[in-house]
């Protein structure tokens, strides 16, 4: 009998690739941006959710309850951080299907952006982060309302 294994390892740090203008398109973005690691229910996002429009400060809602948790982070790269992620907060409380953080989005320029969660275990390897694409609107301007959990 075999089994197989799922790779794991420290977070990815690729660099994402934007326009000399610092203008992306969230099509641009999607050929970027590898959404799979968001199919691993114990390291996933449920809000923002892939092309989410988010204004103001959102509320990052997934779970992060893996095998040896040891923390969880959330990244955003765009243009203004010439494609580099950045840390916007994280935890040290696993979490199943809830509040993972809020995130003040007026912190970056308006356009389109990646988001990530990436979940560490106590080894320092992590499965593949969930990354969404999301549009980041001009401040006034407001973004669907956040989706609560159903009771």
């Amino acid at each position: 009998t075999s089994t197989s294994v799922v790779p794991t390892g420290p977070a990815p740090e690729e660099t994402l690739q934007f326009p000399s203008d610092g203008a992306a398109s969230l099509a641009a973005l999607d050929q970027q941006v590898d959404t799979s690691g968001c199919l691993n229910q114990q390291a996933t996002l449920t809000y923002p959710a892939d092309h989410s429009q988010v204004a103001g400060s959102i509320e990052v809602r997934g779970t992060a309850d893996i095998s040896n948790f040891a923390l969880y982070k959330f990244e955003v790269a765009g243009a203004y951080s010439g494609g580099h992620w950045m840390t916007l907060a994280a935890g040290t409380t696993p979490v199943k299907d809830g509040l993972l953080g809020t995130w003040e989005s007026a912190t970056v320029p308006p356009g389109a952006y990646a988001f990530r969660l990436v979940v560490s275990d106590t080894s320092g390897n992590s499965p593949p982060p969930c990354a969404r694409v999301i549009e980041v609107l001009p401040p006034g301007q407001s973004a669907p309302p956040t989706p609560t959990p159903e009771s």
